[in-house]
């Protein structure tokens, strides 16, 4: 999981090929489908919709034979984020609302976990055309975190992250601009190696070409290709180098482009 907020797909595969491993050998079924869950989670962030939704497939016919209520809930956080990110909100909306409805049955209200509903519920209302709505979500996931003692964690940077998207969105692009490149600063003293996640680069990238910073959105548009060749991450390779190409004409450089 922590390497699912470092934006490391590579690490956190093989970290989660031998979870199910040992899953698998001990009989822990709830631990399984938990980890296929994740699995599919992963997959999603590689650009691999159609697998992630296979393995998510799987993990709901497995919860169906032996539910669990904790287990769900992150399976539903898993799958409302695919749907999401495949634009399909009327699906990610139950998802998440019955999530929360879990968790508030439990009385898990305090955690980071349940930060993280917050989060992708206002990313959801934002995607369904509320994003004022959006926007208090995620000032309420933000306070809950600041509150609860973890307002300099990857999942608070996140939180921003998702509200600068909201506030971009609403054509407040110097807002959102600024709160993207707060992100980027917060998320470079997490991670030692200076890597940062994929989403806030290219987001941070598109916002400072908006903003007619094209130097700077050239820069970030080159980290990000840079690390998907590292990553052998075609996908975001070939999202970085169409934002390098825009960047390029922005700044005259037709023959680079």
């Amino acid at each position: 999981a922590r390497y699912a907020d470092l934006g490391d797909p590579q690490v956190r595969g093989t970290l989660l090929g031998r979870a199910q491993a040992i899953a698998t050998s001990t009989g822990d079924t709830q631990r399984l489908i938990e980890v296929r869950c994740a699995i599919a989670d992963n997959l999603r962030e590689s650009g691999k919709h159609t697998e992630a939704s296979a393995m998510l497939a799987r993990a709901d016919s497995m919860l169906a034979a032996s539910p669990d209520p904790i287990t769900e809930a992150g399976c539903l956080l898993a799958r409302a984020d695919l749907e999401n990110e495949l634009n399909h909100p009327e699906k990610s909306a139950p998802a998440i609302k019955r999530a929360l409805a879990i968790r508030d049955s439990l009385g898990e209200t305090r955690d980071m976990f349940y930060a993280s509903l917050l989060v992708d519920l206002g990313y959801t209302l934002d995607r369904q055309g509320h994003p004022r709505d959006a926007i208090a979500m995620n000032r309420r996931a933000i306070a809950l975190m600041d509150s609860t003692g973890r307002g300099q964690t990857m999942a608070a940077a996140i939180a921003e992250h998702d509200l600068a998207i909201i506030v971009g969105g609403l054509g407040e692009t110097a807002e959102g601009e600024r709160l993207l490149y707060d992100v980027l600063r917060r998320i470079s003293r997490v991670d030692p190696r200076g890597r940062i996640p994929n989403q806030p680069l290219i987001h941070y990238a598109h916002a400072a070409l908006y903003q007619d910073h094209a130097d700077s959105a050239r820069k970030y548009f080159a980290m990000l290709a840079d690390q998907a060749v590292t990553d052998h991450n075609t996908y975001w390779e070939g999202r970085a180098l169409f934002g390098l190409v825009q960047a390029d004409l922005r700044l005259g450089l037709r023959g680079e482009a």
